[in-house]
Protein backbone atom coordinates (compact mmCIF):
# COMPACT_ATOMS: atom_id res chain seq x y z
CA UNK A 1 0.00 0.00 0.00
CA UNK A 2 3.05 2.41 0.41
CA UNK A 3 3.58 2.51 -2.95
CA UNK A 4 0.18 3.74 -3.88
CA UNK A 5 -0.64 7.26 -4.34
CA UNK A 6 -1.82 8.89 -1.13
CA UNK A 7 -5.98 10.21 -1.19
CA UNK A 8 -6.12 13.77 -1.47
CA UNK A 9 -8.87 15.44 -0.35
CA UNK A 10 -8.52 18.11 -2.99
CA UNK A 11 -11.69 17.28 -4.56
CA UNK A 12 -14.43 18.49 -2.11
CA UNK A 13 -14.10 21.23 -0.04
CA UNK A 14 -15.37 20.38 3.54
CA UNK A 15 -16.73 22.89 5.76
CA UNK A 16 -15.29 24.47 8.97
CA UNK A 17 -11.24 23.56 10.10
CA UNK A 18 -10.83 20.73 7.57
CA UNK A 19 -11.47 23.41 4.63
CA UNK A 20 -8.75 25.66 6.28
CA UNK A 21 -6.86 22.63 6.48
CA UNK A 22 -6.97 21.79 3.04
CA UNK A 23 -5.92 25.67 2.42
CA UNK A 24 -3.03 25.15 4.35
CA UNK A 25 -1.97 21.95 2.26
CA UNK A 26 -2.55 24.07 -1.01
CA UNK A 27 0.30 26.75 0.03
CA UNK A 28 2.18 24.31 1.53
CA UNK A 29 1.77 21.83 -1.05
CA UNK A 30 5.68 20.80 -1.12
CA UNK A 31 5.50 20.69 2.76
CA UNK A 32 2.26 19.04 4.11
CA UNK A 33 0.02 16.33 3.38
CA UNK A 34 -3.51 15.99 3.63
CA UNK A 35 -5.02 12.28 4.25
CA UNK A 36 -8.98 12.22 4.36
CA UNK A 37 -10.55 8.80 6.01
CA UNK A 38 -13.64 7.71 5.14
CA UNK A 39 -16.80 8.35 7.49
CA UNK A 40 -17.27 11.14 9.81
CA UNK A 41 -15.73 9.84 13.09
CA UNK A 42 -13.07 11.39 14.40
CA UNK A 43 -11.66 8.44 16.79
CA UNK A 44 -12.19 5.70 14.34
CA UNK A 45 -8.57 4.21 15.28
CA UNK A 46 -9.44 3.55 19.05
CA UNK A 47 -10.26 -0.12 19.00
CA UNK A 48 -12.61 0.23 21.98
CA UNK A 49 -15.12 2.19 20.33
CA UNK A 50 -18.06 1.11 18.12
CA UNK A 51 -16.44 3.97 15.60
CA UNK A 52 -13.63 1.66 15.18
CA UNK A 53 -12.54 1.00 11.60
CA UNK A 54 -9.83 -1.84 11.63
CA UNK A 55 -9.01 -1.18 7.70
CA UNK A 56 -8.48 2.66 8.10
CA UNK A 57 -6.76 2.48 11.63
CA UNK A 58 -4.06 0.36 10.18
CA UNK A 59 -3.51 2.88 7.38
CA UNK A 60 -2.87 5.79 9.67
CA UNK A 61 -0.99 3.51 11.39
CA UNK A 62 1.02 2.60 8.22
CA UNK A 63 1.09 6.83 7.41
CA UNK A 64 2.16 7.63 10.84
CA UNK A 65 4.91 4.87 10.77
CA UNK A 66 6.40 5.98 7.25
CA UNK A 67 6.09 9.50 8.78
CA UNK A 68 8.36 8.88 11.91
CA UNK A 69 10.68 6.94 9.63
CA UNK A 70 11.37 9.96 7.84
CA UNK A 71 12.59 12.37 10.02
Amino acid sequence: MADEAPERAVHKRPRGLASCNLEIVEVARHLAELFVYPGEQHLFADSSLDNYDPEAAALLMERVGAFLAAV
